[in-house]
């Protein structure tokens, strides 16, 4: 990006996410997608800068305009050359292993915990999934509470309900 301070954002950057009525805000700075956020598509959404937008975002626009089919493609977002940088190295396993669910599954915090070779790290598990800066195609919304309760979701259960219909499960 010539010419743009690296610390300055560029956004939001809004995609509809298929048609389900949800919409994504994409954060941008310095190159990278610094989150994704959802929430109701209301109005109209603003227009981006296009100039200031970094280059391979179309793959990404792409895989949020065709969700939930994109989401069977069980892509490991983790290593896109635009995800953020930030992350402890725990996170990003934990954020790797969200990619690796298949689009047909849930799981608990414990299981996900047991699956990264860490059984006694439930908790842990469940704050490196609260702080996935891409939500939506690193897919947090597939992990539920305990006994396969909805559980928590930092855009709401509401929202969290709805994806996981969109994947063909029915939310709890």
């Amino acid at each position: 990006m010539l010419g743009m301070d690296p610390h300055d954002e560029q956004g939001p950057v809004s995609v509809p996410v298929g048609d389900t009525g949800l919409c994504a805000w994409l954060t941008v700075t310095a190159n990278r997608i610094e989150s994704i956020d959802l929430n109701w598509a209301t109005g109209e959404m603003p227009q981006p800068n296009q100039s200031a937008l970094p280059g391979g975002i179309e793959e990404i626009e792409t895989a949020i305009r065709r969700w939930p089919q994109s989401a069977r493609e069980q892509i490991d977002w983790t290593s896109h050359p635009l995800f953020p940088a930030r992350g402890t190295a725990f996170q990003r396993t934990v954020w790797r292993g969200l990619c690796a669910l298949a689009a047909d599954e849930t799981c608990s915090y414990g299981q996900l915990a047991e699956r990264l070779g860490r059984p006694n790290a439930a908790r842990a598990v469940g704050q490196a999934v609260g702080c996935n800066p891409w939500t939506l195609l690193v897919p947090c919304h597939r992990v539920l509470a305990a006994h396969g309760r909805l559980g928590g979701y930092a855009h709401g259960t509401a929202i969290k309900s709805r994806l996981l219909e969109y994947e063909g499960r029915r939310a709890p």
